[in-house]
């Protein structure tokens, strides 16, 4: 009896601490949290969150509203002959012009992009989106050569805004889209080139912004409740994402290329005129969690995210395959006295 007692006296001890430290647990940030948002935080709940699933989260911006205006997308169809005869559809009536593409490859800057060669893939899609200054050149077999739109950050848009160097990249028949900016800079890129026929301007809607900062936060909030998992950095999308949220508006199939480091943690796949960053700004941006939100995306059928572990094949649209590119591509660099060479 005595041992039968000391049993039923440890079990219900037992229990009462299993219902005390649930309780500890219950409150230790497992059913609310924070996210970094500029210089404040944003707090949030986890309601009922049993899953991270996000598809049914998704808002794209309207077709008509990826660009600022109606007058930006139609000047962008009626000035540039070399990107409106990439439009396998234009859906028009009398009240709006939409532009729709079959399939869309979007390169991040990831240093990822040196582990594969998917350059003949990228290439194969109807339009292609870039960041910034990333060059093709000398990098055609991991990054392909084709570039329709190269959405560009305040930094960027500062130096493209009156031409640039002369090795800033101005791909004929690209479309510059200008992603961050003050209406002083917006007018004079745009005034800049308003006789240019190579190159052609137009300003990213406010709706993209928006929707892929929510997309974004309520990402992070889901992977927070559910696997408790945090990722480190601020909440601003990356020019990437909102490349992601343009082209899922614009095209029927996307595939997604260069988000992530590559080996012993390179953060960019280039070396261009000492432009390329060793990393990313994390006050800003959360790297991790786009990555993630990518990989989800792609788990989902969203989209097709191409990583290193992936074929180079990986997103090929055309029907003969996309064999690789011969030989080597020399890849650029600058020399000490900043003098371009070309190796290989």
């Amino acid at each position: 009896m005595r041992l039968f007692g000391l049993v039923t006296v440890l079990l219900v001890s037992a229990t009462r601490w299993s219902v005390i430290l649930s309780q500890s647990f219950a409150a230790l940030d497992f059913s609310e949290g924070t996210i970094k948002t500029g210089n404040s935080r944003k707090s949030f709940s986890c309601r009922s969150d049993k899953t991270v699933h996000i598809s049914d989260y998704v808002k794209l911006p309207e077709k008509d509203k990826v660009f600022y205006t109606r007058e930006g997308e139609n000047a962008l169809l009626h000035l540039s002959p070399q990107v409106a005869l990439l439009h396998d559809s234009l859906e028009t009536d009398k009240d709006e012009t939409r532009v729709e593409f079959s399939s869309c490859a979007i390169v991040g800057n990831g240093g990822i992009l040196k582990l594969s060669e998917f350059g003949p893939s990228i290439d194969s899609h109807s339009a292609v989106f870039r960041s910034n200054q990333a060059p093709t050149e000398g990098y055609e077999r991991i990054a392909g050569t084709k570039t329709t739109f190269r959405v560009v950050n305040k930094h960027w848009l500062i130096k493209y805004s009156t031409g640039g160097p002369d090795w800033l990249p101005k791909e004929k028949g690209t479309v510059l889209v200008m992603g961050r900016g003050d209406q002083l800079l917006f007018k004079r890129t745009f005034g800049f080139y308003s006789h240019d026929n190579n190159l052609f301007t137009v300003r990213m809607g406010p709706q993209v912004g928006s929707r892929a900062r929510a997309l974004l936060l309520e990402f992070r909030r889901r992977t927070h409740c559910v696997s408790r998992r945090h990722m480190e950095g601020g909440s601003t999308p990356t020019s990437g994402l909102y490349q992601v949220l343009m082209a899922l508006s614009l095209c029927s199939n996307v595939t997604v290329y260069g988000f992530g480091d590559g080996e012993r943690g390179q953060y960019q796949y280039f070396s261009f005129y000492n432009t390329e960053r060793k990393f990313g700004n994390l006050e800003v941006h959360s790297f991790d969690a786009e990555r993630a939100l990518l990989q989800q995306l792609d788990q989902e059928g969203v989209l097709r995210l191409c990583e290193a572990k992936d074929k180079p094949s990986c997103g090929c649209r055309s029907p003969n395959g996309c064999p690789r590119l011969k030989g080597r591509s020399p890849a650029p660099h600058l020399s000490e006295g900043g003098v371009r060479i070309v190796s290989g």
